[in-house]
């Protein structure tokens, strides 16, 4: 479900028309047109992620020195970009009250509380920006990137060598200048993923953040790195009666190391995949709330993304508080969207049992708490008795508060948990 396809679609063709302005600059050609169209896609691509606006600020104060006439250039570009975006942002702000949207409280979450934190909060408090350590927050984030450049980059053997290409004088005038517009594009999305994270740690989620948009530069800066890898390899002049190793054989070495990469992490995938293979996935078992759920109910859930992907259904992320949630009910009552349940997903197993006593989670420790001890002692498991199952459910009885403490064993036995009220 991330944009990140869409993204690297949009930031290739914007590239492939900045690159064609580039060269129509060196033959002293006009180049405006081509940076209009590019300018185009990277409006389009701010929209499918507001991320993207670091790259295209590196792109128009680089614009504005190289380009001719200087500085009008630069400010076509906002206008165009602006005029692209501005809908969207009226939309936003008519719906959420900011022209930002949700991107508004990502911000604070990048800068001072954990996203998380920030998103289920019902009441925000916004002064607290810098409130848990703004500085570390950046220099650890900026850190994170520096040590793990080498995997944000797809673990693609060619790729970091974009550096180095940096260094060397191409004899085309339009390569060697466009180099350093996709260093300017990237330093500044670089400094943006450090003001705003990169890891999913703090959501318990595997695999890539939304906001990392290394990725869109892995083929321009893989391009350059295999440039540099052709020029180095002609200059070692290692001899062989064999061309395909004479002339390409750099190619071939960068593609096996690039690929051994990926071949390691599937193969825990694929032990896994037979052992599972016979448990319904998570798209299955969501697929649930397709079926059951009203279209017009909201289910409540820690883990939004996968109701409204898989089972069709409008959710809302599970509030810190029950005080918040019984808010929120309240004011749902006359807008005819009603609240279906609490669907609790193995997601929360994840939690430190500190987190879920003490901090975030502690008003829905009895449900998640529960729910662990009666997954832990449900099925074909050998190690935990069965009578686990009984105690879970006990512990989860014991929550009070709110209507909904039934719960629904048609998810039960795949360590989904949905709450529901017994009255209805």
């Amino acid at each position: 479900g991330l944009p990140q396809m869409l993204m690297l679609f949009l930031f290739t063709l914007g590239c492939y028309f900045v690159y064609r302005a580039v060269e129509a600059q060196c033959l002293d050609k006009k180049p405006v047109a081509l940076l209009m169209l590019g300018t185009v896609c990277f409006g389009l691509l701010a929209l499918s992620h507001w991320m993207a606006i670091w790259p295209f600020m590196g792109l128009v104060i680089f614009s504005c020195f190289y380009f001719k006439p200087r500085g009008a250039v630069g400010l076509g570009m906002l206008v165009i970009f602006l005029i692209i975006i501005l809908p969207w942002c009226i939309r936003n702000l008519y719906t959420s009250g900011d022209i930002l949207g949700s991107a508004y409280y990502g911000m604070f979450g990048g800068m001072g509380s954990g996203e998380e934190e920030i998103y289920r909060s019902y009441n925000l408090n916004k002064d607290n920006i810098f409130r848990k350590g703004f500085a570390s927050k950046v220099l650890t984030s900026s850190l994170y990137q520096l040590n793990g450049i080498y995997s944000f980059l797809g673990s693609i053997v060619a790729a970091p060598l974009f550096f180095l290409a940096l260094l060397h004088p191409f004899k085309r005038p339009q390569i060697a200048a466009f180099k350093w517009f996709i260093l300017a594009m990237w330093v500044p999305a670089v400094i943006g993923m450090s003001l705003f994270g990169v890891s999913n740690q703090s959501f318990g989620i595997s695999g890539p953040d939304a906001n990392q948009i290394h990725l869109l530069f892995i083929p321009l800066m893989t391009a350059y790195g295999l440039a540099m890898l052709a020029i180095l390899w002609s200059r070692i002049g290692i001899g062989s009666n064999i061309p395909i190793i004479s002339e390409n054989g750099y190619l071939w070495i960068a593609v096996a190391l690039s690929t051994i990469p990926m071949v390691l992490s599937l193969l825990p995938g694929i032990t896994r995949g037979i052992q599972t293979k016979e448990k319904a996935t998570r798209g299955v078992v969501i697929s649930y709330f397709g079926k059951q759920v009203d279209e017009t109910e909201i289910v409540i859930t820690d883990s939004p993304w996968e109701v409204a992907w898989y089972g069709d259904r409008t959710s809302l992320w599970l509030p810190t508080k029950k005080a918040d949630l019984r808010q929120i009910m309240e004011r749902t009552k006359n807008h005819k969207n009603p609240f279906s349940g609490i669907l609790i997903t193995p997601r929360s197993m994840t939690k430190s049992l500190l987190n879920l006593t003490y901090r975030d989670e502690k008003e829905w420790a009895p449900i998640i708490l529960g729910q662990t001890i009666a997954s832990a002692g449900s099925g074909e498991n050998h190690i935990q008795p069965k009578t686990w199952l009984g105690d879970g459910m006990n512990i989860i009885n014991s929550f009070e508060g709110l209507p909904f403490n039934k719960v629904d064993i048609n998810l039960s036995s795949n360590a989904y948990f949905f709450f529901v009220d017994p009255e209805k």
